[in-house]
């Protein structure tokens, strides 16, 4: 999976965790008040770049944080490495 760098709580109280994953992948997931992934985020409880969506193609994502906005958008910032330079990326997900 990898390691979660954030954890978040939307306006409604449920978790959402931000991180990347050991392939170098960024990842967001949100569960429910029972614990278990919630169907309605991303793809099953889980939105990553493996699931279909490019940040930038061929980048390894190392760090990955997430605030929360006052209009309850989701802002995904870090660090990836591309072709052997190091860049920022910044992204936002729809809660």
């Amino acid at each position: 999976m990898g390691t979660p760098t954030g954890l978040l709580l939307d306006a409604t109280g449920r978790p959402i965790a931000v991180g990347s994953t050991t392939a170098g992948a960024v990842i967001v997931m949100r569960v429910t008040a029972d614990g278990l992934l919630d169907p309605t985020f991303g793809q099953d409880g889980v939105f990553a770049e493996a699931a279909g969506v490019t940040l930038v193609a061929g980048t390894e994502y190392s760090e990955a944080r997430g605030v929360i906005d006052a209009r309850q958008r989701l802002i995904v910032v870090g660090t990836g490495t591309s072709n052997g330079q190091l860049g920022i990326f910044a992204a936002r997900v729809w809660l």
